[in-house]
């Protein structure tokens, strides 16, 4: 994800990158950004294949204290070499790529169940339970350590024991998992200052952030986008406080790279990227690096990186793996829309010596979809003052990729994304998740959050940056924002309880409307109106039944600015929701008298 930075006498670095746009500006100055929508080039057949990986070691490494670095920045008692720096814009980069140029190939047909059947979209038939709790997360603020601020925010954020810890491209931020107070934020060039060089912190990008539930560790994940020499960033706490120590890693790609994504088992911590040629323009193959996790959390960062085949590899998702002794991680990797194709990859062997397994082609049951790309998320229009555009301007939709962490538990996998319906023509998007099983990754079952009458007028519902979690019960919640040309941009969730039917999610549930409308473009009216690129849900590590969501939805806006620049009145936030899935449950027992009939007869559990 390339991106822009300003501060107020100078415009900063834009960088190569990939799946979408973050530019960071600084008011009053503004900044212009425009990123390509990134697809993968065209590919033959996926081959499944088995990778030699080399073995690498950390660039640089350290042990940060987040509590003492909060502290420091808050008294502005950092070091100079701790500052972000003030950079001057180059020449952009060129990083467009054919649009809709996903791979296709032969494709492997899957095996068949029961449920498969109901792979298609399902309307919904229940209301999802109300949150138990909810708070405000990070928003649209400057971050912390300078006077930079962000746009996009890209939402990352893990839950823990007593706190919860959240990233976004400005800011870390630990609250209180109880009350949603605040108790610390460290701005993200500060936190990884040990770690990257003063020139490269302006160019930080892409946080994720995961819980590890077995270790009691949190794991985050960053990149800098410095074009032909980008950086790979892990960090891994030394206990289960996010204010104490962490061990922090750096790793050099000697490539231009983009968009990580975070997963981890017992043995490995994975994160896979995007490799590009060295203008930014063209993908060209993935990367993942895997770290020995029982060293990492000891502080010794070493581990194997692999390049994957040619032309593939593109946002493949690697899993938050909820298993205490699987010796497998897999990641799922979408490979085309319009023959709903995806492909299953696994790591095996020792947590010294990884071996990665590119699996083949294989179908989603169901039928394809269309990609969604550009402006085409509505909305309604501001609350005062009028929109640039008419009607209110639409913002950009992220695309079918798996753009955040798959869940696996239980021998199976649940992964989620962002699609356009009608598949021939869209007219409008849904929130789409899918089970498969392991090793083969065959469908099991699947389903649509969806509004089948919408479009992008009529007041009916959009959906993206979607995220799914899994509990211990086998509920789980697809959390997304929420989009109309009725309502203003909206964080929700919707649930599937383990008793409902196959193939079926309840009704989406908002737990934190828009307070207004949002238009960020940089450019012109009709330019890229950039949303954040990824979202969280998450399963509670202290009882594994609670779920949460961390979504994005748009703030107030503080005057009537419109304007195309990035210092018009235009904000994001975020918010925090904890759903409670206990569900009361009746047992109704039916029998006929003497010659009557009843259907169903015996015992019939219902909620």
């Amino acid at each position: 994800m390339s991106y822009l930075r300003a501060f107020p006498s100078a415009l900063a670095s834009r960088l190569a990158g990939a799946c979408f746009a973050l530019t960071l500006l600084v008011l009053p100055a503004f900044a212009h950004a425009q990123d390509a929508d990134h697809q993968v080039a065209p590919a033959h057949t996926r081959r499944a294949a088995t990778l030699a990986g080399q073995p690498v070691t950390p660039a640089a490494s350290a042990v940060v204290d987040f509590g003492q670095l909060a502290r420091a920045q808050a008294l502005r008692l950092l070091p100079e070499h701790l500052l972000p720096p003030v950079r001057v814009r180059p020449a952009e980069n060129n990083e467009e790529m054919a649009d809709g140029a996903e791979p296709e190939g032969n494709v492997i047909a899957p095996r068949t169940s029961l449920q498969s059947i109901l792979a298609q979209s399902i309307a919904p038939f229940a209301a999802s339970p109300a949150p138990a709790q909810n708070f405000a997360g990070l928003d649209d603020i400057p971050m912390a350590d300078s006077s930079y601020i962000v746009i996009p925010p890209d939402v990352s954020g893990a839950v823990g024991l007593t706190k919860v810890m959240q990233g976004s491209n400005n800011n870390y931020r630990i609250l209180d998992k109880n009350t949603g107070a605040v108790l610390a934020t460290l701005g993200t060039a500060t936190f990884w200052a040990s770690v990257v060089a003063v020139n490269e912190r302006a160019s930080l990008t892409d946080p994720r952030t995961a819980y590890d539930p077995y270790n009691n560790r949190w794991i985050v994940a960053m990149q800098t986008t410095t074009s032909n020499a980008g950086k790979m960033l892990v960090g891994v706490s030394q206990t289960s406080d996010p204010q104490g120590a962490w061990f922090l890693y750096s790793f050099n790609t000697a490539a231009t790279v983009d968009y990580p994504i975070l997963g981890f088992n017992k043995n490995w911590i994975s994160v896979s990227i995007n490799k590009y040629n060295a203008a930014g323009s063209a993908f060209t193959n993935g990367i993942n690096l895997i770290l020995n996790y029982p060293l990492a959390h000891t502080g010794t960062g070493n581990g194997t990186i692999v390049s994957l085949s040619a032309n593939t590899g593109f946002c493949v998702a690697p899993a938050l793996t909820y298993s205490s002794t699987s010796d497998t991680l897999y990641a799922v990797a979408h490979l085309s829309s319009a023959s709903a194709a995806f492909a299953l990859d696994y790591i095996t062997g020792t947590a010294a010596a990884p071996v990665y397994h590119q699996g083949g082609t294989l179908t989603r049951t169901g039928g394809g979809w269309a990609q969604p790309n550009g402006n085409a998320l509505p909305q309604s229009n501001p609350v005062a003052g009028t929109s640039a555009c008419s009607p209110a301007c639409k913002i950009e939709v992220q695309d079918a990729y798996v753009r955040s962490a798959p869940v696996f538990r239980g021998g199976s996998i649940w992964y989620a994304q962002t699609v356009g319906l009608p598949a021939g023509t869209l007219t409008h998007t849904a929130a789409q998740w899918t089970k498969i099983t392991t090793p083969s990754g065959a469908f099991v079952d699947g389903g649509r959050l969806e509004d089948p009458t919408a479009t992008a007028t009529n007041g009916g519902k959009w959906y993206s940056t979607v995220h799914i979690a899994e509990n211990a019960a086998g509920d789980f919640m697809l959390a997304f924002s929420q989009f109309s040309s009725a309502q203003h941009p909206s964080a929700g969730y919707a649930v599937h309880l383990a008793a409902d039917a196959a193939g079926s999610i309840r009704d989406a549930k908002l737990y934190k409307s828009g307070d207004d409308y949002y238009h960020k473009t940089f450019s012109t009216a009709t330019g890229r109106n950039r949303w954040g690129d990824f979202s969280t849900a998450q399963v509670d590590p202290s009882d594994d039944t609670n779920l949460w969501a961390l979504q994005e939805y748009a703030k107030a806006r503080a005057t009537t600015d419109d304007g195309n620049t990035g210092s018009n009145a235009s904000k994001w936030g975020t918010w925090w929701a904890r759903v409670a899935t206990s569900v009361t449950t009746f047992t109704i027992n039916a029998s006929a008298g003497a010659n009557g009939g009843i259907s169903p007869g015996g015992a019939v559990v219902v909620n």
